[in-house]
C-alpha cells in the first residue's frame, strides 16, 4: 500500500445529480497506471469508487 504516495484528491467543484452522466477522460497519453475515481457524498451508503 503507497499510505498517500502518488494520491491526489481534487475538488472538481460541481454537483452530480442523479442518473446523469459523468464523462472522464485521461489526456496524458504516457499515462498507464490505474485510475480510480470516487465519488463522495455526505451518505457513506452512496458513495462509489470506479
Amino acid at each position: 500500500m503507497s499510505k498517500g504516495k502518488y494520491h491526489d484528491r481534487q475538488d472538481l467543484g460541481f454537483i452530480l445529480w442523479e442518473s446523469k452522466v459523468l464523462k472522464v477522460r485521461q489526456v496524458n497519453p504516457d499515462f498507464q497506471d490505474k485510475l480510480t475515481l470516487r465519488l463522495l457524498g455526505f451518505d457513506s451508503k452512496m458513495e462509489r469508487n470506479f
